[in-house]
């Protein structure tokens, strides 16, 4: 999923306007923020769907969840000849990471990361995190893997 102009677009807005046409409602795919923002308005009820959100405990209290229809894992994106060996969460202790605002990656990490053991840096896209690693801002980059080679491949 990514934003093209006012809209979002990508297999999964294209899932979501089947299933909703199936039913006989027809949506419209508007981009309406950063995934905090769009998070908070659905909490409020200004939004009816979120396409591609992965699940966590905090936002099942306010959305309900349609069965997973595909997958997008999660990695690291490097800069070239800068990785590092990953094993486990633990591998990130005392490394420069930058993730985006409101994006989740799965409950034990996202519990990890907010018990302050990692330092991370959120910013609102992933072409300011990607620049971050560019600059040597950041030593790690999390984030979704079609998405990131997406924004890699502009």
């Amino acid at each position: 999923m990514y934003k093209d102009g006012e809209t979002i677009a990508g297999i999964g807005v294209e899932v979501t306007k089947e299933v909703f046409k199936t039913l006989g409602v027809n949506i419209q795919a508007k981009y309406a923020g950063t995934r905090d923002v769009v998070q908070e308005n659905a909490k409020n009820g200004l939004l009816d769907v979120i396409v591609a959100l992965y699940k966590t405990k905090e936002r099942e209290q306010y959305l309900d969840y349609s069965i997973a229809y595909t997958q997008d894992p999660i990695v690291l994106f490097f800069n070239t000849g800068k990785s590092f060996p990953y094993t486990a969460k633990e591998s990130l202790k005392g490394k420069k990471g930058v993730a985006t605002v409101g994006d989740s990656y799965g409950q034990e990490l996202d519990d990890y990361i907010v018990s302050g053991a990692l330092a991370m840096t959120r910013v609102d896209t992933p072409q300011e995190a990607f620049a971050m690693l560019k600059d040597g801002k950041a030593d790690y980059f999390i984030y979704s893997l079609y998405a990131g080679q997406k924004v890699i491949d502009e």
